[in-house]
């Protein structure tokens, strides 16, 4: 009998992990003469994911851009242009993380 109550519980747990987008926040920076990046994987609502597409531009005042990579199936958001060090690269991937977070609750 504890089974069934433990099987829908365990189910939903499943489902909840099912509805979620994949999310790559990079960023862009000067290594001496090249271009290096550093990035951070997440998740995010499936539900959110139009709009992150659409508006991060604008919640950034286009700092950062998002595009949907449909060979990879996830959301990549990327700084418009190099960052001056990987410690300022890494602000910004922080920064594009907090921005989403913001706008998605």
């Amino acid at each position: 009998m504890l089974n069934f109550r433990i099987l829908p519980l365990a189910f939903l747990l499943l489902a909840s992990n099912v509805f979620a987008a994949r999310i790559n926040y990079s960023a862009k920076y000067k290594n001496g003469k090249k271009t290096s990046r550093t990035s951070k994987n997440s998740e995010v609502p499936d539900d959110k994911e139009q709009l992150i597409l659409d508006d991060m531009q604008t919640w950034s005042d286009n700092k950062y851009s998002a595009k949907k990579n449909e060979k990879l199936n996830l959301i990549q958001v990327a700084n418009a242009e190099p960052a001056a060090s990987k410690g300022k690269a890494s602000e910004e991937v922080q920064d594009m993380q907090s921005i989403v977070k913001k706008h998605i609750k």
